[in-house]
Parts: C-alpha cells; structure tokens; sequence
C-alpha cells in the first residue's frame, strides 16, 4: 500500500510540473532559462526556452502516466503485476522521480544566483516532492529485494 502511495503521488508532481510546463507557464520558462544560464552559462532566447521547457513537460505527463500504471499494478492481487512493480523499469522511474524532482526543488536557488532567505524557503516546501520518490524507490528497492 504504501508503495502505491509514493506511486500515486510521486505520479502528482510530475503531473502537475508537466501540465504547467506543456501550457507554456511564463514563470516556469524563465526559471528554466535563468536556471540554465546559472549552471551552463548558456543564455536561451525566450522561444528556445519554452520549446525546452514544453517538451520538458510532455516528458513529465508520460513519466506521470507510467507511474500512475505503476500504483495500480501495486494494488493489483496479480502475481504477473506485482513481479512487474519489482521490475528495474520501476526503479527506474522512482530514481528519476528523485533526481528531476530533486533539481526541481532546488532550482529557484539555482536561478536566483545565491541562497536567499526566499528561495531556501520555497526549496524547503518542495522538498516533500522528491523526499515521496525517494520514498518509492526505497519501498521499491525492498520490495525487490525480498523476493529473491
């Protein structure tokens, strides 16, 4: 249950990141573009930007769906689903779910340039966003280990 859960929920971030990305969200654009100059020095003009950051977004409604099939294979009485929920493709997208939703968190730190007292803060409320895949994929890991 529990992996169902971090199955569902992990399935919301992204979901939410990838619809407000796909809509073309002015503020997630040049978080994107600001974020990028920061760490590559690489400066985007504002339609290559949103070009990222909508195919960045369609990613992230597919990653999304996969884990929403992922929650219900969890709560499926199957043995065939539940083998396939111990699967590395499993693993694979709840370690993904920490690392993108990990850079996510932190990345107005990363375009404002420097920690700020505001920017810490909203890193500080997202970070339950990463800290849920993080939580899938330890269960997930388990759950793969015990059936050895």
């Amino acid at each position: 249950m529990l992996a169902a859960v971090a199955a569902f929920g992990t399935a919301m971030v992204f979901l939410g990141h990838g619809v407000l990305a796909a809509q073309q969200t002015p503020a997630l654009i040049e978080l994107f573009a600001v974020s990028m100059f920061h760490v590559t020095g690489a400066s985007l003009d504002w339609a290559m930007a949103a070009n990222w950051v909508r195919w960045i977004g369609y990613l992230d409604i597919l990653v999304a769906l996969a884990l929403i099939g992922v929650g219900f294979g969890y709560l499926s009485p199957s043995s065939r689903a539940q083998s396939l929920m111990m699967s590395r493709v499993v693993i694979v997208l709840f370690a993904w779910g920490v690392i993108w939703q990990f850079l996510t968190t932190i990345s107005p730190i990363i375009a404002a340039g420097a920690f700020k007292s505001m920017t810490v803060w909203t890193a500080v409320e997202r970070a339950p966003s990463f800290m849920l895949a993080l939580v899938g994929l330890m269960t997930a890991l388990q759950l793969r280990g015990g059936k050895k």
